[in-house]
């Protein structure tokens, strides 16, 4: 079997960018998925990461849930950011979703900012779209995305990532229960985005694997060993954050020791082990493939 390895966050602070470039660099990620609403050094991140799109695709990590919006002076009236202009949490976006108190007209301006930054840093579109927090799959976000998309990429290949998981076969082989729990939680808002993706012939992946408890004890090589049992087509896709940590990240992110203990693993012999063991090699994107 094959599977795309994705790392995500590119972006999100110079050390987290340094240490995805590094994995890439090795030939261990086949996607990166970047963030565009963090300013600083931007163009000398991306820089660094363009020459690897050869054997990487590189995506947009679209962001609602964490530091500010690209759009210039999108206001609290918006449903989409604090009084300081700071984008919500992932609880309070959802809130103001399901109440039906986000500007519609606000939402789709910033998801096409965020896309038109992203090939204004690279000069090209994403090869592929998903979301921090998986905040794509939301109500409203999702609907937006999608027209937004057709009308964007008029026939250009991309994909668009959504958290499909095997439950069944997870119970089976006795994946742990809290990362079962994970998974089908990013699941449960993917059916309605996912029935919207088919209806517009958009390309996705299959399974999505990655959910952990980042503060486990559990370690990354036994949460990677779990998944691989569960891989069944080229377009599965394990997410990952790694990355070292730096004053910017401490100030943006909660995730903060399981970034550089996912790096360690992923440049270890060990994680080219474990793929031998399950006879797994990494790609990217088929799209010949559903």
């Amino acid at each position: 079997d094959n599977m795309i390895i994705c790392a995500d966050d590119f972006g999100i602070s110079p050390s987290v960018s340094q240490g995805i470039i590094e994995l890439v660099d090795m030939q261990r990620l086949s996607a990166v998925s970047c963030m565009v609403t963090y300013q600083d050094n931007l163009d000398r991140q991306f820089k660094l990461i363009l020459p690897y799109r050869s054997f990487c695709d590189i995506g947009l990590h679209l962001n609602l849930t964490s530091g500010l919006p690209v759009t210039p002076k999108l206001d609290y009236s918006s449903g989409l950011v604090d009084k300081w202009g700071n984008f919500l949490s992932f609880d309070l976006l959802l809130k103001n979703l399901l109440k039906g108190k986000i500007d519609k007209k606000k939402l789709q301006k910033e998801i096409e900012n965020q896309f038109y930054h992203f090939r204004e840093l690279t000069s090209f579109f994403p090869d592929f779209i998903d979301g921090h927090q998986h905040i794509q799959q939301l109500p409203l976000v999702r609907d937006l995305l999608l027209d937004f998309c057709v009308t964007a990429y008029k026939g250009q290949r991309f994909y668009l990532r959504v958290g499909s998981f095997p439950i069944i076969k997870a119970v089976k082989q006795k994946l742990k229960i809290k990362m079962i729990m994970g998974s089908f939680a990013i699941k449960l808002f993917s059916r309605t985005y996912k029935n919207a993706i088919k209806a517009k012939k958009i390309q996705k992946n299959n399974y999505l694997f990655g959910y952990h408890d980042y503060n486990n004890e559990l370690l990354f090589e036994n949460i990677f060993s779990y998944y691989l049992k569960l891989v069944s087509s080229e377009n599965d896709i394990f997410f990952m954050h790694p990355g070292y940590v730096d004053s910017d990240l401490i100030k943006r992110d909660p995730l903060i020791e399981g970034r550089e203990r996912n790096l360690e693993f992923m440049k270890s012999d060990r994680f080219s082990e474990l793929l031998e063991e399950h006879y797994i090699k990494i790609n990217q994107y088929r799209f010949d493939k559903r």
